[in-house]
């Protein structure tokens, strides 16, 4: 127990050893160069770049995709670094509402393997549903994200 005690010390007083050496290196004229913040050029305000539907969103998903991305791009949400989460969120929304329309012409069935088929879409869509908020919540696309 006591080595490991003097170990510490040691351990201790070699970091401050550090820090009083780097002090002093600070302190001599040829030492660490310091930086004027106001020597530092601003940053150029820039949009992001404007951005194209993927091909692969048909349907529902190129509806939304149409509906959001402008309102997306204004906001400044949607970049270059977004459009893949972006065309995920299209995708599963479109899938979300696919199923949706799936599930009102089952709606009607009257065999068990109908019933049985409903109860898949019906599951199917809650997992489509999740995925989808997942990712509008990766967008700042929630209630909570509203300023």
């Amino acid at each position: 127990m006591e080595r490991i005690f003097w170990f510490i010390a040691a351990v201790d007083l070699i970091g401050i050893g550090f820090v009083l050496w780097v002090k002093w290196l600070m302190n001599r004229d040829y030492g660490l160069p310091s930086i004027n913040p106001d020597s530092i050029p601003a940053m150029p305000e820039c949009k992001p770049p404007k951005t194209e539907r993927p091909k692969f969103l048909k349907g529902p998903a190129k509806r939304e995709w149409e509906r959001l991305a402008p309102l997306l791009y204004e906001k400044g949400v949607l970049t270059t670094w977004d459009m893949a989460t972006f065309a995920q969120y299209c995708w599963h929304w479109g899938e979300w509402y696919s199923l949706g329309q799936a599930i009102k012409k089952a709606n009607g069935a009257t065999k068990a393997s109908e019933g049985k088929k409903l109860d898949l879409l019906v599951h199917m869509q809650l997992k489509v549903l999740a995925a989808c908020r997942s990712l509008a919540t990766e967008l700042g696309m929630t209630m909570n994200d509203h300023e």
